[in-house]
């Protein structure tokens, strides 16, 4: 039996912060070189984030948004040092002496303020450029472990998703992160004509916290690729992307998301679900070898939830625990978007398209005064 693959968070943070300056050292010589190039801020991104998969084990969301706060401060004392480096070569003064001075001399305006905030805008945008394929890429790509099932499937009930029964969440999740973004170029238009450092700053906070609300929608996007089945009385839940690495029951191009339910023609989704019985109850004769082949993925593709309990029910899924084979209790969110399904008797089963989630609108408002406020605060001072 594979062990759960576990997330370690402060490796993960290690391997991103060597990322990170990877990342740095592009940014820098790129620089010497006299341009302000897309290619470093998307290898600043790249880089940490799969740093901190490499070391973690794991891209959570979690991980994902420890890995974009250091970014930001890595691109920040990347831009500093850039400046801090010319400055340095034209005095020949000490380049660390120089690092440290930086925010007093863009405060008694001995440095161009405009030319630093407007490249560090730049290499700002160019991170987003190179982070968002990671995100989708690395937090669609995750989930699962697999414990061994009772052997000799006698009844199996599958419970496919319904794109359009998701599509609420996902509208919250990207309204948000599109009102986000229009917040965030405002603050940078409106702060690169204002001279407003703070301001732009500020907007770059906000076109990221528009990443992390991004992650909402890839979240629910997600669940497309989740099949739910009760066999033999276990409930099961099947992440398809990795069922296909192992049975290959679609031959259809897969890209770097996930295999998608709604996109599976009658035979591919007969051959799943077969696929899902095997894993679920392999033969004597071919279960070493089942386990065997479920090493190579970065997570196996079935999930049984022995003994679940309701935690919290709202419109829109299930908050649900379950228990492992070891004995732990593990926490699981199931969304309503399989029609006729409940995860536990007595609960009444979904039966149509959840509502939309306006309270991430909200959330991002909310965000965007809040960064505008400090912004106005910091102004002065600065």
């Amino acid at each position: 039996m594979e062990p759960q693959k576990q997330e370690h968070f402060a490796k993960g943070l290690l391997g991103a912060l060597l990322g990170s300056l990877l990342g740095v050292a592009c940014i820098l010589l790129i620089s010497r070189l006299g341009y302000v190039s897309a290619i470093s801020g998307v290898v600043m991104a790249l880089f940490s984030l799969k740093g901190y998969e490499r070391f973690a084990g794991v891209l959570s969301k979690k991980g994902a948004g420890a890995s974009i706060v250091l970014v930001l401060v890595m691109t920040y004392l990347a831009n500093q040092l850039d400046f801090a480096i010319e400055i340095a070569l034209s005095y020949g003064i000490p380049v660390w002496d120089v690092f440290l001075a930086v925010p007093a001399l863009l405060r008694e305006h001995a440095v161009d303020g405009a030319a630093f905030w407007g490249n560090l805008v730049l290499l700002y945008l160019f991170t987003l450029l190179g982070a968002v394929p990671v995100l989708r890429s690395g937090l669609t790509g995750s989930l699962t472990t697999r414990e061994e099932p009772p052997g000799g499937a006698q009844q199996a009930e599958f419970y496919p998703p319904v794109k359009q029964w998701a599509a609420p969440m996902r509208t919250g999740g990207n309204l948000a992160a599109v009102l986000e973004l229009v917040l965030g170029l405002g603050f940078l238009v409106i702060g690169g004509f204002a001279g407003d450092g703070p301001l732009m700053i500020a907007g770059v906070v906000v076109l990221y916290c528009a990443i992390l609300l991004m992650i909402v929608g890839i979240a629910h996007v997600q669940d497309n690729s989740i099949l739910f089945a009760r066999i033999d009385g276990v409930l099961w839940r099947f992440q398809l992307t990795q069922l296909n690495s192992l049975h290959h029951f679609t031959n259809k191009k897969v890209n770097l998301t996930a295999v998608r339910w709604y996109k599976l023609t009658p035979e591919e989704r007969q051959r799943a679900q077969e696929a899902a019985l095997r894993m679920a109850c392999p033969a004597d004769t071919g279960a070493q070898e089942v386990v065997g082949m479920a090493t190579a993925p970065m997570a196996l593709a079935g999930l049984p939830l022995y003994n679940p309990q309701l935690a919290k029910e709202t419109k829109w899924g299930w908050k649900l625990s379950y228990e492992t084979e070891s004995g732990k209790r593990r926490k699981l969110t199931v969304y309503k978007i399989y029609p006729g399904f409940a995860p536990l008797p007595g609960l009444e089963p979904a039966g149509g398209p959840v509502p939309l989630q306006w309270g991430w609108c909200l959330l991002a408002l909310g965000i965007g005064a809040l960064c505008f406020a400090v912004a106005a605060l910091l102004g002065p001072a600065l």
